[in-house]
């Protein structure tokens, strides 16, 4: 085991203690360049990250999150111009 995947399943350990979502950029790092297809898979995780960012190589931008993090209501404020 590396430091680096001390360190990052020590964060883990740490947002869930606290209730905190773990949020893994891979906007450089994802898409097979670091030799696995997210950087992360590195890191031996003992779950996943709640949030994953994403976009460059892949030719889009965007973002995975758990289910837990899915929003229970969505709120529409743009202003009705008709």
């Amino acid at each position: 085991m590396t430091e680096n995947s001390t360190l990052f399943i020590s964060h883990t350990g740490v947002s869930l203690q606290h209730g905190i979502g773990f949020l893994v950029d891979e906007v450089q790092t994802g898409c097979g360049a670091t030799g696995t297809f997210w950087a992360h898979e590195h890191f031996n995780l003992t779950d996943t990250p709640d949030i994953v960012t994403f976009s460059k190589k892949m030719l889009t931008g965007g973002f995975f999150h758990k289910e837990s993090f899915k929003p229970q209501q969505v709120i529409d404020n743009r202003p009705n111009y008709r």
